[in-house]
């Protein structure tokens, strides 16, 4: 991937990223590092980057275990299903996904071919638009569904500028966990209503935020009172912002009747 990236002149670090959950071995972190550092050494990135080209290994914490962050992956693992059930009959390369990599603030993709993007939105882009179509799909159709599929991509991650990458790995899940309940919501919510669309439930299932009674998160359904994709979940007057939730009057009424009436404590008057 190095060798065919076109790295800019003083680069002052080089950064190891490797997509996985967790460790597979004891000793893979120590052997990473030093095949990552043999790498710095070479010739190519000797030319480029000022000063010692280290790889930052120093704390494990510092080293990014995750994938969510990482769209062309997302694409080729999960969002294609998706694109399929919109027309796009694209091809399943989930056992040979294209991972993202970041030359400073700027992202590209690498596919499995090792063939490079400039940006990830450039490569899911091409993905969609040289897959066969389905003939009902027309030409401005299809573009509105390929904005829809990117705005729907771009809600799966979590803002690494802001120093996510940098925290230690506890904080990380936490900052994830957040993302998930809060603002994932609201992003799904944002696109459904801006496309006219409900999101596929398989781009809503990251979210933490559902209906109490039936599950469905914010962005699958519509709003009651206009119709439109799109829908807040409510909540009780007794705790506003806060479980349990509801995406419509008969959940709600469904759960008061079941379980919430005996708990509630604006008729228990519990504090």
């Amino acid at each position: 991937v190095l060798r065919r990236l076109d790295l800019p002149t003083g680069v002052h670090s080089v950064f190891a990223q490797f997509k996985l959950q967790d460790c597979p071995e004891d000793d893979f972190r120590h052997r990473l590092r030093e095949a990552f550092v043999d790498v710095c050494r070479t010739e190519r990135l000797r030319d480029h980057v000022s000063g010692f080209a280290g790889a930052n290994f120093s704390e494990f914490d510092e080293v990014e275990t995750d994938r969510r962050n990482d769209l062309a992956f997302y694409f080729d693992t999960q969002l294609w299903r998706a694109a399929r059930d919109l027309g796009f009959h694209v091809d399943d390369r989930s056992r040979k996904p294209a991972f993202t990599y970041f030359i400073g603030e700027d992202d590209c993709a690498v596919d499995h071919t090792r063939k490079r993007w400039k940006t990830v939105e450039a490569y899911v882009r091409h993905r969609l638009s040289n897959a066969p179509r389905a003939e009902t799909l027309s030409d401005e159709e299809a573009q509105r569904q390929m904005d829809y599929l990117w705005a729907l991509l771009k809600t799966q991650t979590l803002d690494l500028s802001k120093g996510t990458s940098a925290m230690p790995m506890a904080n990380a899940y936490e900052a994830y966990d957040r993302f998930r309940e809060k603002t994932l919501s609201k992003q799904l919510r944002k696109v459904a209503s801006e496309f006219g669309q409900a999101v596929p439930a398989e781009v809503a299932k990251l979210s933490n935020r559902r209906c109490t009674v039936c599950g469905k998160a914010e962005g699958e359904f519509s709003d009651e009172r206009t119709g439109m994709p799109g829908g807040k979940l409510r909540s009780c007057a007794c705790a506003p912002g806060k479980p349990p939730f509801y995406c419509s009057r008969p959940c709600q009424k469904a759960h008061w009747k079941a379980e919430h009436k005996a708990v509630c404590p604006n008729v228990t008057g519990a504090a």
